[in-house]
């Protein structure tokens, strides 16, 4: 309101000055002549002058509104950071009591099965840990080869019962270096990488095919695995999060999370795309360096 209060002063000048002279009997009359060939042009600057005002009232709208998205996203993470912190302090004395418990437990099958399941709850609280840190993660501003960093992923995740196949782009030149940290990156790629095997069987087939776009690296991870029914497709970024076809097969839902956060502390983001029943795409983008 305050910013418009010289408008606000004009109007009610105007409407004192106007009723006044109505009021004095004023009754001359002011005439305005004006070109006929000069009419358009004035209807075509007011024209601009309102088109310009509501584009750059709507231009203040998105950017108090993404403003807001983004202070709300902050205070979110906030608030989840300092829930598993509190989760992570509350646990560690029961879980360390029931480890030293575990030693008078018989037989010994039940005691390997009971401290399976409290190296699992400890390994699941260290994990969420590790999400909520990389917001703060000091990260390094190296020029990263995703070429070698994705053979690197690949020695280290690929088992030899698996297809794989790298494409990256050669022509009219090699794909440029990213801007960022090494080990975040290899960390996102690894775990994309790793879901693909997790998630699919001997035989399948997995392609990492890069490319390059508006200054972007794009490197999408496929493969010929089971794939995700569509009405869960969205679940995949929640923590914890599991589909209903596969929680029969170990994981803990933060393979995804984690990645989704280390991508968005390298200023790239990541998105996924299923065919139940054909297999998974997931696409990592990635700043270039300049």
């Amino acid at each position: 309101m305050r910013k418009f209060l010289w408008v606000w002063i004009v109007a009610g000048l105007g409407i004192v000055l106007g009723l006044g002279m109505r009021f004095a009997d004023e009754g001359r009359v002011l005439r305005l002549g004006i070109e006929l060939w000069a009419v358009p042009i004035v209807v075509a600057f007011v024209v601009i002058a309102v088109a310009w005002l509501v584009e750059r009232r709507h231009a203040k709208l998105k950017a108090v509104e993404a403003q807001a998205i983004e202070q709300a996203q902050s205070a979110a993470r906030d608030a989840h950071r300092t829930f598993v912190g509190r989760l992570d302090h509350e646990l560690k004395n029961p879980l360390m009591a029931l480890r030293i418990g575990l030693a008078d437990v018989t037989p010994p099958a039940l005691a390997e099965s009971l401290q399976g399941r409290v190296t699992r709850l400890s390994s699941l609280v260290a994990e969420l840990r590790k999400i909520t840190e990389i917001d703060s993660y000091p990260v390094a501003d190296e020029r990263i080869d995703l070429a070698e960093v994705a053979a690197e992923v690949v020695e280290a995740a690929v088992p030899g019962d698996r297809h794989c196949q790298v494409v990256f782009p050669r022509a009219p030149r090699p794909l440029p270096p990213v801007i960022g940290d090494r080990d975040l990156v290899f960390l996102a790629l690894y775990n994309v990488v790793g879901n693909a095997v997790k998630y699919s069987t001997p035989g399948a087939t997995l392609e990492i095919r890069a490319s390059e776009d508006r200054g972007l690296a794009i490197v999408d991870v496929a493969d010929t695995g089971q794939g995700i029914p569509a009405s869960e497709v969205e679940q995949v970024w929640g923590e914890l999060s599991r589909g209903s076809s596969v929680r029969h097969i170990p994981g803990n839902g933060l393979g995804l999370p984690m990645v989704a956060a280390v991508l968005r502390r390298l200023g790239g983001s990541c998105e996924l795309s299923s065919i139940e029943g054909k297999g998974t795409t997931v696409r990592i983008r990635l700043p270039l360096a300049r």
